[in-house]
């Protein structure tokens, strides 16, 4: 008691110096030792657990899981039972006083019984879930507590972000085949129970008015998520089970938890003609209640978006289990196959809804499901009705490829502008399955942007001109041959000044140029393997080479810049390609034809040639960026 006393006065507002220093010499002490927590044996005392501050709360059960962790499994059996005594001792003080401990400590208390759980279950506490099942009838606190214990337990047994030892995967796995063959049943139970009362409004919840009683219903949902996924499926796939999932879909408190454990119940494994009437089930009642209808969403509502975003994710997974299925069975059971495909298909107009929705994380939710349909149509026959959709997924990248109104541009690093760039690399796996299955739509798209665009950029706004650059350089990245010759006849000319969004922009101007610079590497790259071709050589040294000393010609250009730094190195790379692929050849063009109309001096001259054939990539990168910076004094 003494112990307690001490560190108790440490953690008051009106502690010492030197009272604080003794209470961490104690804690350090009773930490040492395997018996150390004797000394807090008498909170579970008249609940004197409940007297003490919240910080002393807090700090008993951070040390009573660290006595777990570290001492439990060294301390002899007579130890360990008087500890496990105490700990069901401790359950039962917090059932009883559940009104008077803070949501922050009853999360604490879930965490230090999940950490005891698996240390001692099942051999010992074999009564662990009878012990703990009286807290469910407890009222919705009670249930809280009941829930945040199970969902930590499975997060000790199942979480695959935690790195765990070959003995804790074996531990863990006969806590789990003992779980299914003891408990795993009542749990399911509970589970459902909850879901029911709380939907009749009884218990103390009240799901319409109150966010406790929805936050707790959402917690049920959770722990129903995480244990779908290695208890049998029978224990939850079933008619009311789903109709109770389906009744808590339509409440806005409970919406997204519902349709995540709707998600996760899907992706449970079952055969194809248990999984494919199930999810289209789930598919026919949410379409019925204009759940699936997306333009009713308020896409500048946090609430929606979020929702939408797990729904994205359901729609999502649920389709890759039928291109699954469709993949499978294609040459052994054509029946089952066109059944999936059939399935696949009538979802297409909220799939195409999801991967245009504004919402670039909704968005993203979609984008493997709708590659795997594109996938799907390259092995069936392309009917009209096919064609359509593609065009419609070739649209949405349109309209997903470009900047937003209100992107940040002078903070281009920042986060929110850093997310959409990786979003950027997700569409352009779209963008290249787009190409695989139909590459005549891909080149008309681009081809057609290009034209009504680059050539008089000035009058069109950043994003629409960023936005027709970029695609034409996927083009040359899926597509490189029709790139090559759609270069030669449409973007020659573009490139030799290449184009700005607004000169009184520098991002502006450096964006459009390093892209610029990005399409003529491409174009290297990617024209005709051989070097000799002499229409070839003739394009790249009148068309492509010119280009790479554009970039220091615009008035807001500025060496110094990083941004112009950077578009400055993309034009070196570009040259030092060009001399890899041609060689001598850029090199008497530069010494005899372009670099003297530029009033370039001889010294200079020599300085860069020799550069090029002595330097790798890297190294001419650098070199270039200095040489540019000193020409222009």
């Amino acid at each position: 008691m003494m112990e307690i006393a001490l560190l108790g006065e440490a953690l008051s507002d009106k502690s010492t110096p030197d009272v604080r220093e003794k209470a961490l010499a104690l804690y350090q002490r009773l930490s040492a030792s395997d018996t150390g927590w004797k000394s807090f044996n008498c909170l579970t005392d008249n609940s004197y657990f409940f007297e003490i501050n919240g910080q002393l709360q807090f700090a008993t059960l951070v040390f009573l899981q660290d006595h777990v962790k570290i001492h439990f499994d060294a301390c002899n059996e007579a130890e360990q039972k008087e500890f496990r005594e105490f700990t069901q001792r401790l359950l039962v003080q917090f059932g009883n006083n559940l009104q008077s401990a803070s949501k922050l400590i009853l999360v604490k208390f879930a965490s230090f019984l999940s950490a005891f759980f698996v240390h001692d279950y099942p051999h010992n506490w074999t009564t662990f879930f009878a012990d703990m099942f009286f807290l469910k009838d407890r009222g919705p606190r009670g249930i809280e507590l009941y829930l945040s214990i199970l969902k930590e337990i499975n997060c000790e047994l199942s979480d695959r972000q935690i790195a765990r030892s070959d003995d804790e995967v074996k531990r863990n796995t006969l806590i789990k085949d003992t779980m299914r063959d003891d408990c795993v049943s009542m749990l399911a139970d509970s589970w459902k129970n909850i879901l029911k009362i709380s939907l009749s409004n009884e218990g103390g919840f009240d799901l319409d008015n109150n966010e406790g009683s929805a936050a707790i219903v959402s917690l049920c949902l959770n722990v129903m998520a995480g244990y779908i996924q290695w208890i049998e499926v029978n224990e939850l796939v079933n008619d009311e089970v789903v109709a109770l999932l389906l009744s808590l879909s339509f409440k806005k408190g409970t919406r997204k938890a519902a349709i995540e454990t709707i998600d996760s119940v899907c992706a449970k494994g079952m055969l194809p003609h248990n999984k494919m009437p199930l999810i289209d089930s789930f598919y026919s009642v949410l379409n019925s209640q204009s759940i699936l209808d997306i333009s009713k969403y308020d896409a500048e509502d946090e609430d929606d978006v979020e929702y939408l975003c797990s729904l994205s994710t359901f729609v999502n997974n649920s389709v890759l289990q039928l291109v699954d299925i469709f993949k499978e069975y294609a040459r052994k059971d054509f029946a089952i196959s066109n059944q999936a495909l059939m399935s696949i298909e009538e979802k297409v107009e909220v799939m195409l809804q999801l991967t245009s929705h504004e919402d670039d994380d909704v968005s993203k939710a979609m984008l493997n499901a709708t590659k795997e349909l594109l996938a799907v149509y390259r092995q069936i026959t392309m009917t009209p009705e096919r064609k359509a959709v593609t065009q419609q997924v070739m649209l949405a990248l349109f309209k997903k490829y470009k900047f937003e109104p209100d992107f940040d541009f002078d903070n281009a690093q920042g986060a929110d502008e850093n997310d959409f760039f990786v979003y950027r690399q997700d569409l352009k796996t779209l963008f290249d399955s787009v190409a695989k299955l139909d590459n005549m739509l891909v080149c008309e798209f681009v081809q057609n942007c290009f034209m009504s665009t680059v050539p008089n950029w000035r009058s069109h706004s950043f994003d629409q001109v960023e936005l027709c650059l970029h695609l034409f350089y996927l083009l040359g990245e899926s597509l490189p041959h029709v790139f090559v010759m759609d270069y030669m006849h449409l973007g020659a000319n573009s490139f030799q000044k290449p184009p700005i969004g607004n000169e009184d922009s520098q991002f502006l101007f450096e964006a459009t140029q390093k892209l610029c610079f990005s399409i003529l590497k491409k174009f290297i790259e990617v024209s005709n393997e051989d070097s000799n071709n002499s229409d070839m050589k003739k394009f790249t040294l009148s068309n492509v080479v010119p280009a790479c000393f554009q970039v220091c010609c615009a008035p807001s250009f500025n060496p110094r810049d990083a941004q112009s730094n950077m578009a400055l190195m993309e034009a070196g790379s570009a040259l030092k390609l060009a001399f890899d692929k041609y060689g001598d050849s850029v090199i008497d063009y530069l010494a005899s034809t372009y670099l003297p109309s530029q009033n370039v001096s001889q010294d200079k001259i020599n300085e860069l040639t020799i550069a090029l054939r002595a330097y790798d990539a890297k190294k001419f990168r650098e070199f270039y960026k200095e040489w540019i910076i000193k020409l222009l004094g």
